[in-house]
Order: C-alpha cells, then sequence, then structure tokens
C-alpha cells in the first residue's frame, strides 16, 4: 500500500470540493432559469386565459368608442407636437446659421471698407 503525501490528499479535496460546488450552482442557476421560464409560461397562460377576447364581439357601448377616439386622437396630437418642436428646433438652427453667415459677411465688408 502506498502512503499518500498529506498536501496531495488536501489538494485532491480541494479539487473535488470545488468541482462539487462548481456542480451545484451550475445546478441551482439552471434550477433557478427553469423556475423563471415555468413562471412566465404560468404568466403567460394565465393572461391569455383570462384576456380572450369574445367572439363574436359584442356591441360597444358609445362611451368606449369615444374613449378609444379621444386616446387615439391625443397619441397623434403627441406625435404632431414632437414634429412641431423638432421642425422648431430646425428652423432655429437655419436661424443662427443665417445669422452667422450674415454676421460673417458683415465682418469681411467692414475689413473691406477699413483697409
Amino acid at each position: 500500500m502506498t502512503s499518500l503525501k498529506p498536501a496531495a490528499v488536501a489538494a485532491d479535496y480541494r479539487h473535488a470540493y470545488t468541482a462539487t460546488r462548481k456542480s451545484l450552482s451550475m445546478e441551482a442557476s439552471t434550477r433557478a432559469e427553469a423556475a423563471a421560464i415555468y413562471a412566465a409560461r404560468a404568466e403567460r397562460d394565465k393572461r391569455d386565459k383570462y384576456d380572450v377576447e369574445p367572439w363574436p364581439p359584442k356591441p360597444e357601448g358609445w362611451w368606449v368608442r369615444r374613449e378609444r377616439q379621444r386616446r387615439k386622437s391625443q397619441a397623434a396630437a403627441e406625435r404632431g407636437m414632437d414634429r412641431a418642436h423638432d421642425d422648431a428646433r430646425a428652423s432655429r438652427d437655419d436661424e443662427a446659421r443665417s445669422d452667422a453667415a450674415h454676421a460673417l459677411g458683415l465682418l469681411y465688408l467692414v475689413e473691406r471698407v477699413h483697409r
């Protein structure tokens, strides 16, 4: 029977311990991922189960149509405001460029006159 050196035994145990910890942590992470997937599926199934629209669709009341139209027009107005802000910013930039060009032109004329 061969005698094992204490350092070799300790290294062997350390290696086994590390390998076990790694495998356990990998198992735990895969279990956590699987649990997250199952939870997401359950949530989706529950949502799909209760958010199904009835068929044939029930007639809507006038208030539902009014609210939907209000939301659509509000969204369109917000898009229009964004577009207007962008246009205003562009026109301000154009004005600033033209003012700068005008100032450079005047500066050129003043230098030309004073020579």
